[in-house]
């Protein structure tokens, strides 16, 4: 893939807001942000959807969900399969990614491609049967494998994301765009979240794509979505907002018309880490 210093955005720096963990139990939740969202000047979000949270709501048996999330202006992208991931490495460090870091919900993290595969195809075959249709995919936690873009490239969806980039599927193209992300899973980490945030916010400042990514157990603790949407106002002051696949579209990028599609394989950077 094309790395991001071979594109030229036009005008602003752009802001990407996203919600993530959208299923049935977190819809009224992600209803208020995007309300709220509005309000403050971002129309458009890119919502990650999981088709079948927890192996226990399929989005097709909740008409109200699948009548929302079709009647939405907003960037929908499949957001894994259940949420959860059905096994545990045993190498130390990769042992904590899965226990630690993700608690057990990394579902891609260290799959094998016919693993991926599959559950790539069950959580859109729930999509379908849902009347919904995805633009994108992004794994629980961010983290799936570089064989796996590829898979993704195949179900013919636009982009895939990871912690650190956003693979464009269409025109075979890699953005760098860090993300920021409070977390509010323990007290301590609520505790540290805004600090770490804010830093990080300060080292991208000046970077052209900017993430914001919120969970819906942030907006069980006030202070922490005071500060979410404080972030969002001061990142607006001099970026556009914008979704996924806006971004990939080729509105957003001088030399739109480059054309890769001649290219046997997916070029891909090296390995992520979060």
């Amino acid at each position: 893939m094309q790395p991001l210093s071979a594109i030229s955005l036009h005008h602003k720096r752009k802001l990407i807001v996203s919600f993530h963990d959208l299923h049935p139990g977190t819809m009224e939740c992600c209803a208020r942000f995007l309300q709220r969202l509005e309000t403050v000047g971002v129309p458009r979000a890119s919502l990650l959807v999981v088709p079948n949270w927890y192996h226990q709501s399929p989005i097709a048996r909740n008409p109200e969900l699948c009548d929302w999330l079709q009647q939405l202006d907003h960037d929908i992208s499949l957001h894994g399969y259940a949420h959860r991931a059905g096994h545990r490495p045993e190498k130390p460090v990769e042992w904590l990614m899965a226990n630690i870091y993700t608690a057990g919900e990394g579902e891609f993290y260290k799959l094998s491609v016919p693993e991926a595969d599959m559950l790539l195809f069950q959580g859109l075959e729930l999509f379908r049967q849902a009347g919904i249709q995805a633009n994108g995919f992004i794994a629980p936690a961010w983290l799936m494998e570089n064989e796996h873009i590829p898979i993704v490239e195949k179900a013919e969806l636009s982009y895939c994301v990871t912690f650190k980039h956003i693979y464009d599927l269409k025109r075979l193209e890699t953005l760098y765009a860090p993300v920021l992300c409070t977390t509010s899973r323990t007290r301590l980490r609520r505790a540290l979240t805004r600090q770490v945030v804010s830093g990080l916010a300060r080292k991208h400042r000046n970077e052209p794509i900017l993430r914001i990514a919120v969970h819906p157990v942030d907006f069980q603790w006030p202070e922490i979505e005071h500060f979410i949407f404080r972030l969002i106002e001061q990142c607006l002051a001099d970026r556009e907002p914008t979704t996924y696949q806006e971004l990939v579209s080729h509105q957003l990028f001088e030399g739109a018309g480059k054309n890769h599609s001649a290219e046997k394989q997916i070029k891909v950077v090296g390995k992520e880490t979060p």
